[in-house]
C-alpha cells in the first residue's frame, strides 16, 4: 500500500470519527506515516507475545488482531479485537516495556508499527495529534468503565447482545470461541444464549 493512501485512509478516518477538519493538519499525519513500517501478518500469525521486550505501537490498516491473556492452566482469555483503523500494542505509551498479553493475527492483516518514542515525540509537538490522543485516551477509559460495569451488574447473555450492538462489524470475522472468552463465558454457554436468543425472535 502507498504511503499516500495509507495517509488517505488515516486523515478520512479521523476526519470522520473525531468529526475535524483536518486539511490544515495532514503533514503532521504524514511525517508521523513516514517513519512508519510497513507490515503484513497471515492469518494465525503472532505479532507479539506476552512478555516479549517491546518499543512499538501498532495502526490496523486492514484485517483484525486479537490481544488475548493465558491464564496459569494455559487457557487464553480474549482481551480486545482490534479492527481497521485502530491504535494497539499501545501499552508502551503508558511505559510498560514488556508486553502483557499476546497479538494475533485473526485474519490476513496489514500493519503500520511505528516506535513508540517516536510517536509521543510526533504527539507533543502537534496540536491536533495532542487533540486527538487526549480524545483517544478519553475512550479508552470509557471503554475500560464500561467493560468493569457490565462484568459486575450485566448477565452472560446480556453481555452478548451489548457486544452484537456495539461490535457489529466483527459479525463473521471472529471466532464464537473467541467472542466467548472476551465475554467470560464457556463457548457452549454462548451457543445456549445464541439458540436462546433465536428461540426468542
Amino acid at each position: 500500500m502507498k504511503r499516500c493512501n495509507v495517509c488517505n485512509q488515516i486523515v478520512e478516518t479521523l476526519s470522520s470519527y473525531y468529526h475535524m477538519d483536518l486539511s490544515g493538519d495532514v503533514k503532521d499525519i504524514e511525517d508521523l506515516v513516514s517513519k512508519a513500517q510497513y507490515k503484513c501478518y497471515k492469518k494465525g500469525e503472532l505479532l507479539l507475545t506476552a512478555g516479549d521486550s517491546y518499543e512499538n505501537i501498532g495502526y490496523v490498516l486492514s484485517g483484525v488482531v486479537r490481544s488475548y491473556y493465558v491464564d496459569k492452566t494455559g487457557n487464553d482469555i480474549t482481551k480486545y479485537f482490534h479492527v481497521e483503523n485502530q491504535l494497539f500494542m499501545d501499552e508502551g505509551l503508558f511505559d510498560y516495556n514488556v508486553s502483557i498479553c499476546t497479538y494475533e493475527a485473526l485474519e490476513d492483516c496489514e500493519i503500520l508499527i511505528l516506535k513508540t518514542q517516536v510517536f509521543k515525540e510526533a504527539v507533543w509537538k502537534s496540536d491536533c495529534l495532542k487533540d486527538m490522543y487526549l480524545f483517544a485516551l478519553q475512550e479508552g477509559m470509557k471503554y475500560k468503565i464500561y467493560r468493569e460495569n457490565s462484568f459486575l451488574t450485566q448477565s452472560a447473555a446480556e453481555r452478548y447482545r451489548q457486544f452484537c450492538s456495539m461490535r457489529p462489524e466483527l459479525e463473521g470475522r471472529v471466532k464464537q470461541a473467541h467472542i466467548a472468552t472476551y465475554l467470560g463465558i464457556a463457548p457452549e454457554s454462548l451457543s445456549r444464549i445464541k439458540r436462546g436468543m433465536k428461540e426468542e425472535s
